[in-house]
């Protein structure tokens, strides 16, 4: 296999992975690790401090989010986020992060740059949201 511009099909399972698995693949390790980090920016970027008024909501402006988080510099795979999303719950609990009536963030909407295409052999959109976090974070 060549690169990942070029094998992007394959990389996303087109041939059920075949001969990538086993050993695994430095190409698909690097797919992996890319869409890997695009969800772990949520969580870091995910304002976890209870006393801030911004509890719940992102600690970077979408514009500055990969940035802030490490995935700009030395990264082929560029993208730029066009909204982020919310959800908000409607039902009374005792766990402390969820506020009834109260929205969240819960993650973001990106679409591969014209440099990230030339990197992805595409034009990727990615939708990449966080699961629940607990609540002793």
């Amino acid at each position: 296999m060549g690169d990942i511009a070029k094998n992007w099909k394959q990389l996303s399972g087109e041939n059920d992975w075949e001969g990538l698995l086993d050993p695994l693949h430095i190409n698909l390790r690097q797919y992996i690790i890319h869409y890997g980090e695009r969800v772990q920016a949520v969580y870091d970027s995910f304002n976890h401090e209870k006393s801030s008024p911004l509890y719940g909501f992102p600690l970077y402006a979408p514009k500055d989010l990969f940035s802030k988080v490490g995935l700009e510099k030395g990264n082929p795979f560029k993208y730029t986020i066009t909204n982020y999303l919310y959800a908000m719950a409607d039902i009374d609990s005792s766990i402390d992060w969820i506020v009834k009536d109260q929205s969240s963030w819960i993650g973001y909407i990106a679409v591969a740059t014209d440099e990230g295409k030339a990197a992805l052999g595409r034009r990727d959109i990615l939708i990449s949201w966080r699961g629940t976090l607990l609540s002793g974070k």
